[in-house]
């Protein structure tokens, strides 16, 4: 489960740095606006997609002991909060052979026709 809102500026506060997790973004502490993963350094990748758009104010987030369940983690809730501001479905991490876990979701099937053309 995300742990949050909190405010985007006291970041250092709240996550140790060199972790791997799935976070949330949000103009106002609401809704989220936005969802991704990291895999090493999970601080600089909030902050770094948070100064992207300077409208991002709250940020909460849920560590992974794993790459695999880190993506799996960023598609649940990419499917659960339909954040606006993802423009498309999280990719796989690279090497390993894995399908988005929501039932349903055919971006799998995506990914493959994309790769094939």
């Amino acid at each position: 489960m995300l742990k949050g809102w909190e405010d985007i500026s006291l970041i250092e506060n709240f996550i140790d740095s060199n972790f791997i997790g799935v976070y949330a973004l949000s103009r106002n502490g609401l809704n989220v606006h936005y969802v991704g993963r990291d895999y090493d350094e999970l601080v600089k990748r909030i902050e770094n997609d948070a100064e992207r758009d300077d409208c991002y104010r709250f940020f909460a987030y849920e560590y992974s002991l794993t790459d695999a369940f880190a993506y799996k983690l960023e598609c649940k809730y990419y499917h659960e909060c339909n954040p606006p501001d993802n423009n498309l479905h999280p990719s796989p991490p690279k090497g390993l052979n894995l399908q988005c876990p929501v039932k349903g979701c055919g971006s799998s099937k995506k990914i493959e026709a994309v790769k094939r053309i």
